[in-house]
């Protein structure tokens, strides 16, 4: 059953309706609004949901709560399982062509027991099926919002994190659901593994690797150790430092290095001189030819050979180079720098080793007769580790120079894997895979449900077929619009070659012309009754809406209409009737109130409930559901309504336009029930019964009524602006004023009645 309507946005005049305090539903519900309120447009939103789709009003929003179903809105009508049936003006002409034919009813045949009894266990296991639909599609829908919903959000927090890499890249500027998706769909497998996502290191190093900014290629390389030479030359070194000369060794020079190198300068300073430089004095030629032996050419040739051995070290000292200040990819930066560092470490080190060898080495040339000096070996271990940083070093160069001539590809493939990170962790997050696998289960599940309800429904169909019988419907319609009318003129015939009910008149060959209104209301009330039980449906079963069920054309048919609704539809499982008609509303509220009245006597809770539809008067009208006032529930005629709401806006400060509109109907009303009773040869117009009542009075005058005509012929029946405004602001706000004139006037004219009218207002 329906509950309650919680939301009307731009549904034709309810343009903006939402629930406050309007009661939820009952299994009764009587709503009264005048002609133009929204009763039909209210009507039409039953009718949508009854054929399960909204073709009325495509843009509007709704928000209708069941019972049973949870809240049904324009994404979900399609699966509602309410079974409504709607009488209004919309069904009648879609069944019924006045100058052609009636669509057919195909009732049930009751003697067929067997049949019918398959039927109902074929509708039981539809209704069960339905439900399981239902709920299963309910669930499922949740989960795919769910999914989509993450899906969004996913793809919003990877745009924006993508975004600050490259904010030129067209693909992550327009990063959405659907691209995150297609890549999750393309990429399960990477996505899986463990190590798609990344540490928040390799991240950031990933995101500077992204920068869309190119560099030029390096030239540079890390200099490079030949330890196998630098091996020689330490065997070499242990060599020279184990030779010496052949000669006639002066023991003082051999002992003393320093003054046997200050002799060797000396003495070729001294060639072809007999003096001393130094002292002055005579060098004896033994003395010379002493020294000369002691300086042989050997000892030349080899202090000679171990200059140039010194030459040649001086230029294996490897150079420390500031490598990791060149201008390389952000990505690489940090590393560079390391193990540049790492390798000037190793190049000092064994450079030390080296210096060490050139210190022996200039020993040996101060002392070249002492043979104890050793070249140690430089560590293995330092080669190793030079050439392994050296390599490190230009695999990062080579790297920078692979992206350099290849940048945007290269680019691309740290973006992909940027991308696969951020997806990996969104969906392990959300435990993706796991919720799709449950979402297409259950999809496979609902088409098997769906594959089911088709094969019910084909085979209740098919017994339908075989069980209905247009004539049954005919028959049963002749003997209700026989009793509705009370002559038997009019009836209803099976037409073979039309497929549907020819309308007779007198039992005469032809559809029937020239029905009357009353005629044609009685038929398409009939009709609907009759079609309720169409196919074995119940109306126990059924919620059922009419809307003005009768026209203003037909009143001497209200209470046949009254009688046929109560008599057939007292047992739906829910009823709603809207209507403008007082008459009408009194029959059915009278009805509602009595039952409400014997479930009091029970101890049981009232289920009948009372409305109206109210619309503003100004310009685009607007209409809500409101509960009825007491004065519309109580009273037994429409007079008494009027009366009393005109009578509640009397002591009003100001109308505001809106008021001034609706006051000015009710006066308009007001004044042309009372005067035309008081004055019955007086019913032309307004203006003339008016004039009539005036003559009679004292307090009332010319000037008032006047007054009061300008303000109701102002709002009572266009809201379009015939006057000058600021005449039409003063009729405003003397609004109050003129209504309160008017009840004066009635005053004065029947004060009898006007007292007691007046007291049972007071009374609400």
């Amino acid at each position: 059953m329906v509950q309650s309507i919680n939301l009307l946005r731009d549904y034709g005049i309810f343009r903006n309706y939402t629930k406050t305090d309007t009661k939820d539903f009952g299994r009764l519900n009587l709503i009264y609004g005048w002609n133009g309120s929204g009763k039909s447009t209210l009507s039409s939103l039953f009718e949508q949901i009854e054929n399960r789709h909204n073709m009325r009003y495509p843009n509007s929003t709704f928000a209708i709560k069941t019972f049973t179903q949870g809240t049904i809105t324009k994404d979900n009508i399609s699966t509602n399982n309410l079974n409504l049936k709607v009488f209004n003006q919309s069904f009648i002409n879609k069944n019924i062509d006045w100058n052609n034919s009636v669509k057919s009813i195909l009732l049930i045949a009751q003697e067929k027991i067997e049949e019918k009894k398959k039927l109902e266990e074929l509708k039981t296991s539809l209704d069960k099926k339905t439900r399981e639909h239902v709920r299963r599609k309910t669930a499922n829908d949740k989960l795919t919002d769910e999914i989509q919903n993450f899906l969004t959000d996913a793809a919003k927090r990877t745009k924006t994190s993508l975004q600050v890499i490259d904010t030129s890249d067209s693909r992550f500027l327009s990063y959405n659901r659907t691209k995150l998706e297609n890549f999750i769909r393309s990429s399960v497998d990477l996505i899986k593994k463990a190590d798609s996502i990344l540490d928040i290191n390799e991240v950031a190093n990933l995101t500077k690797a992204a920068n869309p900014t190119q560099k030029p290629v390096i030239t540079t390389k890390a200099p490079s150790v030949d330890s196998s030479l630098l091996k020689k030359a330490q065997d070499r070194l242990n060599e020279l430092f184990k030779q010496s000369v052949t000669n006639k060794v002066i023991e003082s020079l051999k002992n003393n290095q320093d003054i046997q190198s200050w002799v060797f300068n000396g003495l070729s300073l001294t060639l072809g001189s007999d003096s001393c430089h130094f002292c002055g004095n005579k060098i004896s030629q033994e003395r010379i030819d002493e020294l000369n032996a002691h300086f042989n050419d050997e000892y030349k040739k080899f202090s000679e050979t171990l200059n140039k051995a010194k030459m040649w070290l001086k230029s294996q000292f490897i150079a420390i180079v500031s490598i990791g200040d060149i201008d390389i990819y952000d990505e690489h930066k940090d590393l560079l720098k390391e193990k540049s560092s790492l390798l000037n470490g190793e190049a000092e080190k064994i450079n030390i080793h080296i210096k060490e060898w050139e210190k022996k080495l200039d020993e040996k040339i101060t002392n070249p007769f002492n043979i104890d000096f050793i070249a140690v070996e430089i560590p293995n271990s330092l080669f190793s580790n030079y050439n392994q940083y050296e390599k490190e070093i230009n695999n990062l160069i080579e790297l920078h120079n692979n992206k350099c001539n290849s940048f945007k590809e290269e680019t691309n493939k740290i973006k992909s894997k940027l991308e696969s990170h951020y997806a990996a962790s969104e969906v392990r997050s959300f435990d993706y895979f796991k919720k799709i696998l449950n979402r297409d289960s259950e999809e496979k599940n609902l088409q098997q449900i769906n594959n089911d309800l088709i094969s019910i429904k084909s085979e209740i169909k098919s017994i339908e077929d075989s069980l209905s019988n247009e004539t049954i419907a005919a028959d049963i319609f002749n003997k209700h619009l026989q009793g509705f009318l009370g002559r038997s003129e009019l009836s209803l015939q099976f037409n073979k070659e039309k497929n549907g009910y020819e309308i007779l008149r007198d039992n005469q060959i032809g559809h029937a012309p020239n029905l009357s209104e009353g005629e044609k209301t009685a038929i398409a009330l009939i009709y609907f009754i009759t079609k309720l039980t169409e196919n074995d449906n119940k109306i126990s079963d059924s919620i059922i809406v009419f809307d003005d069920p009768v026209s203003s054309f037909d009143s001497n048919h209200l209470f046949h209409s009254y009688s046929f609704i109560k008599t057939y539809c007292n047992d739906a499982k829910q009823l709603f009737l809207l209507t403008h008609n007082f008459t009408f509303f009194k029959l059915f509220r009278d009805w509602f109130n009595n039952n409400n009245i014997n479930r009091r006597k029970k101890e049981k809770n009232e289920n009948a409930f009372f409305y109206t539809i109210e619309s503003s008067a100004v310009t685009p009208r607007s209409s809500v559901i409101c509960n009825a006032d007491s004065s519309l529930v109580d009273y037994n005629s429409e007079y008494h309504y009027i009366f009393d709401t005109l009578y509640k806006h009397k002591e009003h400060p100001r109308l505001t336009r809106e008021q001034a509109f609706f006051t000015a109907n009710l006066s308009r009303k007001l004044l042309e029930s009372f005067l035309n009773f008081k004055y019955p040869k007086h019913r032309s117009d307004l203006s003339q019964l008016m004039d009539t009542a005036e003559k009679n009075c004292v307090t009332f005058d010319s000037n008032k009524k006047e007054k009061v005509y300008r303000f109701i012929n102002k709002y009572s029946h266009s809201a379009v602006i015939e006057i000058n405004e600021d005449i039409a602001e003063n009729l405003i706000g003397e609004g109050t004023n003129i209504i309160g004139d008017i009840f004066s006037w009635i005053e004065e004219i029947d004060k009898t009645h006007y007292d007691e009218m007046v007291s049972i207002c007071q009374k609400n």
